[in-house]
């Protein structure tokens, strides 16, 4: 289950945020996951569960976006979203293409809070042109 590891890494990452900026609480974190990536997204909440215990980011929920996998040939150039394991373009029929999107594996944006005696609140807005989803 590479979720976990996945989902550690993610904790790790934004603690060290929430560190940087005094931060008391992390509230939302907001990823970009390729569809390459196979990511499934109930056991990537469930590993983030787990993950979170005990950390500043315990109460944090996560909010996820997969991006689609886009490939480009080498050959032609041509870009097309592959629909099998081993990729052919489907205007020359090359093999040897690079993907473009979907091995993805970004943190977005940390949503952070401080407490009033520390100062004003410090959140990071997502970015709102790219809807996030809750895994189900």
């Amino acid at each position: 289950m590479h979720e976990f590891s996945i989902a550690t890494a993610i904790i790790e990452q934004t603690c060290a945020v929430a560190r940087e900026y005094d931060a008391d609480t992390v509230t939302e974190v907001h990823v970009v996951i390729g569809a390459h990536r196979q990511v499934v997204p109930e056991m990537l909440e469930t590993a983030f569960d787990a993950a979170k215990c005990g950390t500043i980011a315990e109460s944090a929920t996560l909010l996820w976006r997969e991006t689609p996998l886009r490939a480009q040939c080498a050959q032609c150039l041509a870009a097309f979203e592959p629909a099998e394991v081993f990729w052919r373009c489907p205007n020359c029929g090359s093999n040897r293409c690079n993907i473009l999107t979907g091995d993805e594996l970004l943190i977005k944006s940390v949503v952070l809070e401080q407490s009033k005696e520390d100062g004003a609140t410090d959140d990071r807005a997502p970015d709102e042109d790219a809807p996030m989803s809750k895994p189900e």
